[in-house]
């Protein structure tokens, strides 16, 4: 099926504001602007009376490797409300990535009452890499064919910690690797890592020297070992070190782990007791 005039416009429009947006957040954010205090920022531009939206981040804590629910809501003029169309992901700038949301109100052929009505819709997003992002709403009458409005929300997203196998058993080898983003190219990197009444604290440092201004992903694996069955808590820790002095050392992450047992392993648990049975049989005798 042939794509529609309408579908090529919306397209373009799409592709340009995305473009516009990505060139004037990344010049709106430097590399020591980052941290993962930022205060998220909602935007709203071309409000049209009885015409509102909001982004809302319900994920307490974003971060790669879960999915992050945001709710976009708002007062629509009329009973065509904005529902989810597309989601497309842009990690392509340096410093910030960016979501677009396409939302479509008032769709071809549809009868909207003239009263103004609430709505809102969940998205579930998955990101692949920590960092800054700027989420955009885009809303779009098509019916008119126009851009009705556009609101932006800046989020944070905090690496994750992972682990190999996913699901360690009871003397099963097995290491942790943590992630993140980092202010500058002096990425944090393994210092040493202790296991303390059930818990596993990893302690990692960034050697803040002459490094170079560019948001920088970093990665740290660590080779925990093997250990008993149980349940055990992953506290990494980050500090600093500016010409020989550590400082500022700070709770990056924390993670639950299960060590569990294999079936296999199970019959060298057995303790082995006479039955009941057994030991009447030898009374009577």
């Amino acid at each position: 099926m042939t794509p529609s005039i309408y579908t090529h416009k919306r397209l373009f429009i799409q592709t340009l504001l995305l473009s516009l947006i990505l060139v004037f957040s990344s010049m709106s954010l430097s590399a020591a602007d980052f941290s993962t205090n930022v205060q998220p920022k909602n935007i709203a531009v071309n409000n049209l009376a009885g015409v509102s939206a909001v982004l809302d981040v319900l994920s307490p804590e974003p971060s790669t490797g879960n999915l992050t629910t945001i709710e976009a809501s708002g007062i629509w003029r009329n009973g065509c409300v904005p529902v989810l169309d597309s989601v497309v992901f842009d990690n392509s700038g340096q410093e910030v990535g960016m979501v677009l949301i396409t939302a479509i109100a008032e769709k071809a052929n549809q009868t909207c009452g003239q009263v103004e009505t609430a709505w809102n819709f969940p998205i579930d997003v998955e990101f692949e890499l920590p960092g800054y992002y700027m989420v955009n709403l885009l809303i779009v009458s098509e019916q008119s064919g126009t851009t009705e409005l556009i609101t932006s929300k800046s989020v944070v997203v905090a690496g994750h910690v992972s682990f190999t196998p996913q699901v360690p058993q009871l003397d099963e080898e097995f290491s942790l690797s943590v992630t993140g983003i980092h202010g500058d190219a002096c990425v944090p990197e393994y210092v040493s890592h202790d296991i303390v009444d059930g818990k596993i604290i990893v302690e990692i440092m960034s050697l803040e020297h002459v490094c170079g201004q560019v948001l920088t992903l970093w990665e740290v694996d660590v080779n925990i070992g093997a250990l008993e069955s149980g349940e055990y808590e992953v506290e990494i820790y980050k500090s600093y070190e500016y010409k020989g002095v550590p400082n500022e050392r700070t709770l990056y992450k924390t993670e639950a782990l299960s060590i569990g047992v294999r079936a296999s392993q199970i019959n060298n648990y057995f303790v082995y007791l006479p039955s009941i049975t057994s030991n009447q049989s030898a009374l009577q005798q």
